[in-house]
């Protein structure tokens, strides 16, 4: 876990420095995912394990699917 968040960290810090980084958008990207993670998790409370489980392995498989399809 550790070796991860420095390898994302080295990562980060060479396209900040590299200029490759578009602010608006990670700001905008940065709002949206935090909106998004916190009224999801609220949702996913509400909804039984079981179907929840389903319902991600099922998206899940069905993006693999789509991906694979489209390449």
């Amino acid at each position: 876990m550790v070796v991860n968040a420095l390898a994302n960290g080295v990562a980060f810090l060479i396209f900040v420095v590299d200029g490759q980084v578009v602010w608006r958008y990670c700001l905008l990207a940065m709002v949206t995912c935090a909106i998004g993670g916190y009224s999801s998790a609220r949702f996913a409370k509400m909804v039984p394990q079981k179907i929840l489980r389903a319902l991600v392995v099922v998206i899940g498989l069905s993006m693999a699917g789509w991906f694979f399809w489209k390449q």
